[in-house]
Order: C-alpha cells, then structure tokens, then sequence
C-alpha cells in the first residue's frame, strides 16, 4: 500500500505530538497524530522521521478562533462552578472575609477570560489567566 505523509504540524503549543496528512492509496487523505510514545508503531515511525525532516519542516503549532473559544467556555465554567450561589451572598455581605476573597479571585479570572479575544495577537499567540488557587 502507497503512502505519502505531507503538511507535518505540531499539534499543540508543548510540541507532545505531531499532526500530519497521510494520503493512503487505498483511503484517500486522511490526518494523523503520531507521537514518541505512540500505541502503534507506525505512528512512532511517522514521528521519528517527521523529527527528520522527511516530510518537510514542521510547522509551529497554531491555535484556531474556535479551539481557543471552546477552551475559554470550559474555563468559563469552571469559574461559574466554583461561585454558584454567591453573587447574591456577595452583593448583599453575607460572605465572611475568606469567601469574599474567594468570590473576588473568580470573579477576577471570568473578567480576565472575558476578555481573552481582546489580547494583541488573539487567537495565535494567547496568555491564559491563572485560575485562583483554592
């Protein structure tokens, strides 16, 4: 069976694993994740000489609008978990000074994740807020 492996990428911002297109007789194109520590061979195989160069330099890992969207609204609601009845409690000084902090510290992190789409160079080049410690 022919294969040629071609557009070799790095699948995330860690450089943990190599996204690729492989163009198989057989099935047409398709894209693949090979990594060092792959279950299968050929996959391992694919890593090692895109490492190589065989297929060309691989390209810097890029984020996408919609990736980084989706990861924002899950952060979005783990913030909103963590402050789930409290607004009230906040605005009305019902919190002792530890839950107020708390509340404060999430609030903080959902405004700075708010505002994530607003930083220069959005959605390539991002800096994720830290979520408070608990």
């Amino acid at each position: 069976m022919t294969e040629i492996a071609r557009n070799p990428r790095w699948g995330d911002a860690q450089r943990t694993f190599i996204t690729l297109t492989l163009v198989v007789e057989a099935y047409g194109a398709v894209e693949l994740n090979a990594m060092p520590n792959d279950p299968e061979p050929h996959g391992r195989d694919l890593y090692a000489r895109c490492l190589a160069g065989e297929f060309g330099e691989i390209a810097p890992f890029r984020f996408d609008a919609a990736t980084v969207l989706r990861e924002r609204a899950q952060r979005l609601h783990q913030a909103q978990t963590a402050t789930a009845g409290l607004a009230d409690a906040f605005v009305a000084g019902l919190l002792d000074d530890t839950e107020a902090a708390r509340f404060k510290a999430w609030a903080a992190y959902q405004r700075d994740l708010a505002r994530l789409d607003a930083q220069p160079g959005f959605p390539d080049q991002i800096v994720w807020p830290k979520p408070p410690a608990d």
